[in-house]
């Protein structure tokens, strides 16, 4: 069992640190289902595949 704020997410730390670092563009690598808003609101996304 995982709890977490309902705002914690991958995507909101995205756009948190984009922010922060001021980075024009984002680029994200994930895994799983979890990983998908934070693909969505990436300029470039690569899934990572599991054996």
């Amino acid at each position: 069992m995982e709890i977490m704020p309902i705002t914690a997410s991958k995507s909101n730390a995205v756009k948190q640190l984009q922010k922060l670092l001021e980075c024009e563009k984002v680029i994200s690598f994930g895994d799983g289902k979890n990983d998908i808003d934070m693909f969505k609101m990436s300029d470039r996304s690569y899934v990572w595949q599991r054996d």
